[in-house]
């Protein structure tokens, strides 16, 4: 049975997590549709999870690349969390429908690194980047965007500019190696801006070649994208690149592709038309695949 929140009519389900449902909804005052996670559990520590994301969403708010906070009742009987609602799915849905071209997965690695950058900057860390949280959103001109999302594990230390925190929480198969190892209670190791880079690279890594693991990038082009990827997920934490670094290192290289003759879209695979996609470099605009969300009605 679908909740009741006030001041919006609930759709589809779009999702569902370890304490919550995330359900399709229409704000009644504007009329746009909203996602809206409410918590299906009493456990405090999974109200503390909600707690946490409202206050990193309320914190990104002038983030372009994190999804936007709309609303919040931590009170009510249900507690909810409205949410702006991202209509091209996810990016592991994404890689699915269209099949990721290396632009495609640059273009949206830059995006998330971007978002990630000012996160780090605020001393913060999202801990769980992969691609099922990295969301695709139309824009006005029908360009798409890359909004990272689930904040339930972010931490935004209370220490402004601190680069760590103790915890060593996320999804395995993206866990940075020593972050792995205190996961799995094997030494001690703090959390560092440098575990949300892993986790990134791992994730350009499976949407460039289907699999978690670095060692399938020995034939991946071009290049300067394969030894990006590389560095992202480097077992020496202090080799990784910041996230400012990788959006620099993306931009030169879709901006010298950008130069080039545009390429043509494949045919007879289920590719959508190309569309100007993302983010101008330079007065050059980038190239992406349109696509549409894939999920099912309750």
């Amino acid at each position: 049975m679908k909740p009741q929140i006030p001041g919006y009519t609930i759709g589809r389900r779009l999702g569902q997590g370890a304490f919550g449902k995330v359900y399709q909804g229409i704000e009644a005052a504007t009329g746009r549709y909203v996602a809206i996670k409410v918590m299906m559990t009493q456990l405090p520590s999974h109200l503390r999870m909600l707690v946490r994301e409202v206050h990193n969403l309320h914190r990104q708010l002038h983030n372009e690349h994190v999804v936007d906070f709309v609303d919040c009742d931590l009170d009510a009987p249900l507690p909810y969390l409205v949410m702006e609602y991202c209509d091209a799915g996810t990016l592991d849905e994404w890689a699915e429908e269209s099949g990721a071209g290396w632009r495609d997965v640059a273009a949206a690695l830059l995006h998330s690194a971007e978002g990630l950058h000012a996160i780090h900057q605020a001393g913060g860390f999202h801990r769980d980047i992969k691609p099922q949280n990295l969301l695709l959103t139309h824009e006005d001109d029908g360009t798409l965007r890359v909004k990272l999302g689930d904040f339930g594990l972010a931490r935004i230390p209370a220490s402004e500019g601190s680069a760590l925190t103790q915890s060593p929480w996320g999804s395995p198969a993206y866990m940075a190696p020593e972050v792995l190892a205190a996961f799995k209670g094997e030494q001690e190791q703090v959390y560092t801006a440098s575990a949300d880079i892993y986790s990134l690279g791992i994730t350009g890594i499976e949407l460039l070649t289907g699999q978690r693991n670095r060692s399938k990038l020995s034939k991946a082009h071009p290049e300067p994208l394969r030894q990006t990827l590389l560095l992202m997920t480097s077992p020496n934490r202090n080799q990784r690149p910041s996230a400012s670094e990788v959006s620099e290192r993306l931009q030169e290289l879709l901006q010298a592709d950008a130069e080039q003759p545009a390429p043509k879209p494949k045919s007879g695979n289920g590719l959508w038309p190309w569309l100007v996609g993302g983010v101008a470099l330079g007065g050059v605009a980038l190239l992406g695949a349109a696509i549409a969300a894939a999920i099912d009605d309750d």
